[in-house]
């Protein structure tokens, strides 16, 4: 069955605009993304708010360049807004999926471990060795990326607290963050990697 074909819808016009150069179609366009953190802000809290106020920003800023790259996509099917929400939403679900899987690889395993370092009293749930290897590896860790991880996970600050503290960008802390807790979970498991067969035959 045929079925004719829909008009694009308005914005369309307003998008070619832009994309022509227009100073006022740009201005135009520009209103429409102010909305940009109010809606990241309602995408993430149906979400659960996974992402915290910091990340959210980063959200936005990536919605942003995804949606100036991709201006030229936009074919008038559906108001520009509806457009813009879809990219959004996609940004939102990329960003949240990347902090649960880091959450879950790197950062869930070594919080328990984390919590008895520095250990200043014997604790009796946490076995001494494992305590004291956690001391070594965090040593052995640049000093700044140590820093990072103290200043998280025993001074309760969020990465964007602790960029404020320090005076460094967000994505500089989230990154030295991240890549000291994968080096500090590489050398936590080299005495057991190193062990080899003897401690496979000990523990049988």
């Amino acid at each position: 069955m045929f079925h004719p074909a829909h008009d694009p819808h308005p914005d369309l016009k307003l998008v070619r605009a832009v994309l022509d150069g227009s100073p006022e179609a740009t201005e135009r366009f520009l209103l429409h993304m102010h909305a940009l953190p109010r809606i990241a802000f309602s995408l993430n809290s149906r979400n659960g708010s996974i992402l915290n106020d910091f990340e959210l920003e980063d959200v936005v800023q990536n919605c942003l360049s995804s949606l100036w790259h991709q201006l030229a996509r936009y074919e008038g099917r559906g108001p520009l807004d509806a457009w813009v929400l879809g990219i959004c939403r996609n940004e939102l679900r990329r960003a949240s999926r990347t902090k649960t899987s880091i959450e879950r690889q790197v950062v869930e395993p070594l919080l328990g471990a984390l919590e008895s370092y520095p250990a200043e009293q014997a604790d009796p749930c946490v076995d001494f060795d494992e305590t004291e290897l956690l001391h070594q590896a965090m040593a052995r860790l640049p000093a700044g990326r140590a820093r990072l991880i103290r200043m998280k996970h025993y001074e309760s600050m969020t990465l964007g607290q602790i960029a404020s503290k320090l005076g460094l960008s967000l994505g500089t802390v989230k990154a030295d963050y991240f890549k000291g807790l994968k080096q500090l979970r590489a050398m936590l498991a080299e005495p057991f990697d190193q062990a080899g067969p003897q401690a496979q035959e000990s523990a049988s």
